[in-house]
């Protein structure tokens, strides 16, 4: 089947997962960053004590790679894709992976509304748009600038 996009489109992956792993990111952070060098992708790493949220900017082909070996890992469970979309720019354009710890307190409405609940007729509440602009949030510190 012929691929109905540019191979060099810029796309822009947010998910959220259950962590699993109590050593958190520090355990797979270095493998990861030298992964994400190789393949051209950059990313931001939100965590709480419970959950990760990631922004993955990339080529189509090299963040769907990523996305597998993501979903695979058992130190995530219940991986949940919030967008996948082609953009103009990278918002962590030089950061092959940005870890942002979070309080879990603070950030819990973000994981709590990723699932749609039909038994109780709720849509997800949480989008990847959401996610994005708290990780973009989180970032401007130690970025330095405005994103």
């Amino acid at each position: 089947m012929r691929r109905m996009y540019h191979q060099n489109t810029l796309y822009r992956m947010v998910y959220a997962s259950r962590r699993t792993d109590p050593a958190g990111p520090d355990g797979f952070a270095g493998a990861a960053k030298l992964h994400n060098e190789a393949a051209d992708i950059t990313a931001a790493l939100l965590f709480t004590d419970e959950s990760y949220a990631q922004v993955l900017e990339g080529t189509r082909d090299a963040v769907e790679r990523a996305f597998e070996r993501i979903a695979r890992d058992p130190r995530h469970d219940d991986v949940t894709v919030a967008s996948f979309v082609p953009t103009e720019r990278r918002r962590f354009a030089d950061q092959a992976l940005l870890l942002l710890p979070a309080e879990p307190d603070a950030y819990r409405f973000l994981f709590a509304g990723l699932r749609a609940d039909p038994a109780l007729d709720r849509p997800r509440l949480t989008t990847g748009s959401d996610i994005l602009h708290v990780v973009e949030q989180l970032a401007l510190p130690m970025a330095g600038a405005p994103m």
